[in-house]
C-alpha cells in the first residue's frame, strides 16, 4: 500500500514493518490501522460471527506483535505473511470449537 505525497511514493506499510521489526510500537499501530479491517472481514467470512471474528482478529494482531521481530521479507508482500497468521488463527479457533462442545450452564448444573 503506497501513498502519494508531492509525487513521491511513500511505502507506509513497508516503512512501518521495518520499524516494527526493531521494536517500534508506533509502527505496529500503523500496521494495525492499515490491515485490521481487512483481517476482520477475512475472519468474519470464515467464521460467520462478528464477536468471534473480533476475538480472532485480536489474536492475529497479538501474534503479529509477538512475531514481527522474526518476520523476514522474502519477496512475498508483508500482507501475505499477515494473512497466513490470520488463516492459522482462524483454523485454530475452528478446531478448538469442534473439540469443546458448548453445554448450556443450566444443563451442566442439572448433571452435577
Amino acid at each position: 500500500m503506497s501513498l502519494q505525497s508531492d509525487g513521491l511514493a511513500i511505502d507506509v506499510v513497508g516503512d512501518a514493518v521495518e520499524a516494527a521489526r526493531t521494536g517500534d510500537r508506533a509502527a505496529l499501530s500503523t500496521i494495525y490501522r492499515e490491515y485490521a479491517e481487512l483481517v476482520f472481514r477475512y475472519v468474519l467470512a470464515c467464521v460467520g460471527d462478528r464477536a468471534t471474528a473480533e476475538d480472532v482478529t485480536a489474536t492475529v494482531f497479538v501474534r503479529v506483535m509477538e512475531g514481527i521481530g522474526r518476520y523476514e521479507p522474502s519477496g512475498a508482500p508483508f500482507g501475505a505473511w499477515l494473512f497466513r497468521i490470520a488463516h492459522n488463527a482462524t483454523i485454530d479457533h475452528v478446531r478448538r470449537g469442534r473439540r469443546a462442545p458448548v453445554v448450556p450452564l443450566d444443563a451442566a448444573a442439572q448433571r452435577a
